[in-house]
């Protein structure tokens, strides 16, 4: 596993990918629970976590749905795409870079797991389909509407537990 074999060296250097979550991040990390939330500060590394723990089980889990969406596809384009891109996947990954981020509507990995990409600003897109986890960036700006339909989406079944999780600054 990556995050056990990563050096001290790649720890400290800002180019490396590697990541290790800590205090509560690492309990949200290893949950399972149905519904998981964290809070916190800007810049204290919530959404790198959900990013890096989304891609860690799409490549554990062959075949599995998985949705990181936000109340806006342009939001999530420049703010959660751009992280997950520079800061979450290896670089240089061909998958990933056949598209602009402005276009992407998915990442389809090699093991045939998909990360689909979304706004709840057009939500005929995101909530008639079937994922094992739902990244919710900025939760704050959904309504509880919004949150429900989601919940009826994790019915994929490709996982030993579906989940939806989120952020949000404190407010």
């Amino acid at each position: 596993m990556a995050l056990a074999s990563a050096t001290l060296d790649e720890a400290l250097n800002p180019e490396s990918r590697y990541y290790r979550p800590r205090g509560r991040l690492r309990e949200a990390w290893v949950s399972r629970d149905r519904e998981v939330m964290t809070d916190g500060p800007a810049g204290t590394g919530k959404s790198r976590m959900w990013l890096d723990r989304l891609y860690h089980i799409a490549e554990k889990y062959p075949g599995s749905r998985h949705l990181i969406c936000r109340k806006t596809r342009e939001s999530l384009t420049e703010s959660g795409l751009v992280t997950f891109e520079e800061k979450v996947l290896p670089p240089f990954t061909s998958w990933a870079m056949n598209q602009t981020r402005r276009i992407r509507q998915a990442y389809i990995l090699p093991n045939k797991s998909t990360i689909v990409v979304g706004g709840l600003d057009k939500p005929e897109k995101t909530f008639s389909t079937e994922y094992d986890t739902i990244y919710v960036q900025e939760a704050t700006e959904l309504l509880e509407d919004d949150w429900e339909s989601l919940l009826r989406s994790l019915r994929n079944g490709k996982m030993p537990y579906q989940q939806i999780v989120g952020d949000c600054n404190p407010n």
